[in-house]
């Protein structure tokens, strides 16, 4: 996801071209590309987390994350956004922001999941 975050950054000026003419819709699409490039390789730590607990059959743990990052996250970005009057670009680095943030955390649970939780059930040696 890095690399399509790469690439999408740096074609964010010629991909919006193949989908409509307004100049005020390509303006956007670019300014929404090149913020969502930095958010792409945070959603594989979510995806490979809840893949995790599914097979360790601890899916509770990926329906607890899916709510957050499902529901509780676009509500507390939007009422945020809202609070601070963002811009259109404000609101997508909050969303990146929150994003990276709750993947950050979930990576760390992951781990600690990993090196406490399954050592001690002796499933992992």
């Amino acid at each position: 996801m890095f690399f399509s975050g790469v690439l999408i950054y740096f074609t964010a000026g010629i991909v919006p071209n193949f989908f409509s003419n307004n100049i005020e819709v390509l303006d956007f699409s670019r300014r929404y590309l090149k913020i969502a490039a930095f958010i792409l390789p945070a959603y594989p730590i979510f995806f490979l987390s809840n893949g995790f607990f599914m097979a360790l059959k601890k899916s509770e743990n990926a329906m607890l994350n899916n709510i957050l990052r499902n529901v509780l996250v676009p509500i507390t970005v939007f009422y945020l956004a809202k609070y601070l009057s963002a811009d259109f670009d404000s609101f997508f680095w909050l969303w990146a922001f929150f994003q990276w943030t709750l993947s950050l955390l979930l990576l760390f649970f992951v781990i600690y999941f990993m090196k406490y939780r399954l050592k001690k059930s002796g499933t992992v040696t």
